[in-house]
């Protein structure tokens, strides 16, 4: 009798699962015969909002070229849109026009290069892409409010400022 039940129970459990596995599984769906459609990838990319570009320079001026400089270049530039972009406040850096191939150039991390965005602030800082560019930076300011952004930006020139002071046409670059 103890086993019977034991049966019972266990032939329960799995036709609950069975049917629930059932109502759970996708259904199969037909697209129109219309040959023009186009089926999704499955790549899911984060949509980019509208961004004030107001005072933010361009970067040369073909835009129809894929940016190919050096790093170094690359991230001066970068480095010049982001303390523009936090000085009047923004929370968005468009870099469509430089066209950086995301398979060239890796915007993991290069706000560690820069004096103004120490290598602390790996979450300040996030690169958007679309296909194989970049396509704009998130920018969070933990500096503060943009004069409190300045103030940073200008302490850290007059520290490069006095570096340089010590340096001399003699130095190698060691």
């Amino acid at each position: 009798m103890e086993r019977r039940k034991k049966r019972i129970v266990k032939l329960t459990a799995f036709l609950f699962l069975l049917a629930a596995s059932i109502f759970v599984m996708p259904q199969k769906a037909f697209a129109d015969e219309n040959e023009d459609v186009t089926l999704p990838t499955g790549d899911i990319k984060p949509m980019e909002p509208q961004q004030d570009e107001s005072g933010i320079d361009t970067y040369g001026a073909d835009e129809g070229d894929e940016f190919s400089g050096t790093e170094y270049e690359l991230y001066t530039v970068l480095e010049n849109r982001v303390k523009e972009a936090m000085l009047a406040g923004n929370e968005w850096v468009s870099i469509k026009d430089l066209k950086i191939r995301r398979d060239t150039y890796d915007l993991s991390f290069y706000y560690g290069y820069s004096p103004y965005f120490p290598s602390d602030t790996y979450n300040r800082i996030i690169a958007w892409y679309g296909d194989a560019y970049y396509t704009g930076l998130r920018i969070t300011n933990t500096f503060g409010t943009p004069e409190e952004t300045k103030q940073i930006f200008n302490a850290v020139d007059e520290k490069l400022a006095s570096i340089y002071k010590l340096m001399n046409n003699s130095m190698t670059d060691e």
